[in-house]
């Protein structure tokens, strides 16, 4: 009976709606503090969670290659997988990247960064593509010769076919940010390590955990919410450990 009553709930008043709305209005969509501090954001992420988003939490383990970049900000971000724009627009209007081109599969989620380009004054500064395969990256990364790239690629496991340098060839010049998907494409981890050693440095990033005291947001309704909800808000719901390379060129 109560899972039935239960179902009958609108999601925003149950303590995952409340808490989301918690940070949503606490930030009034606009991304508060990491990288991309000031971002005007939409209020739906596609394929991942928008509260880590807002609270400038998500994928925090990544925050060295940004903080290297506000000294040394890239001409081009190629950014393969790019979802609804966090990187892709964020990049460009947090100075990091003088222009970016977002590949993006998925219809709804290219709406959606054409969108988060919109708000922020930034189209003309970014280029919405759509699916992008083997030929695709090699003609992008061409295009861009000598200019200074960085090729961001999140594609749940299709890194094991973009990122082969015997068959892309451009990308043994360019400087990568790659996040690895083992599980679904075994073994991954390692032949681009493999791949990669000869050309790049390699500096791997471990996912670490989260903890609800890095919302900021929690109001009194949200504190007397069950545990599991406070800390669910900031988390990015992954499948198991995740992990990173970042590749720089020797």
């Amino acid at each position: 009976m109560w899972k039935t009553v239960w179902r009958m709930i609108p999601w925003r008043f149950t303590p995952a709606g409340i808490a989301h709305r918690a940070v949503v209005a606490g930030t009034s969509l606009t991304v508060a503090s990491g990288p991309f501090a000031g971002l005007k954001y939409i209020p739906k992420a596609h394929g991942s969670c928008l509260p880590p988003k807002l609270i400038g939490i998500y994928e925090r383990e990544l925050h060295p290659v940004f903080v290297a970049l506000k000294t040394a900000p890239v001409d081009v971000l190629i950014d393969v997988g790019a979802a609804e724009g966090y990187y892709a627009v964020g990049m460009v209007m947090a100075g990091l990247a003088g222009q970016s081109v977002a590949f993006e599969a998925d219809p709804n989620g290219a709406a959606l960064l054409r969108d988060l380009a919109e708000r922020n004054g930034a189209t003309d500064r970014v280029t919405v593509k759509g699916w992008c395969r083997p030929a695709d990256l090699q003609k992008e990364l061409t295009a861009h010769a000598g200019q200074r790239v960085l090729l961001i690629v999140d594609v749940e496991g299709a890194e094991d076919d973009l990122l082969n340098p015997a068959e892309v060839t451009a990308t043994r010049t360019a400087e990568i940010l790659v996040e690895l998907h083992d599980c679904f494409v075994p073994g991954v981890t390692d032949r681009i390590r493999e791949r990669y050693t000869p050309t790049h440095n390699i500096t791997r990033f471990q996912q670490t955990p989260r903890s609800e005291a890095d919302n900021p947001y929690r109001s009194w309704l949200v504190r007397r919410l069950p545990a599991r909800y406070r800390a669910e808000v900031v988390s990015e719901k992954r499948m198991g450990q995740m992990h990173w390379f970042w590749m720089q060129p020797k």
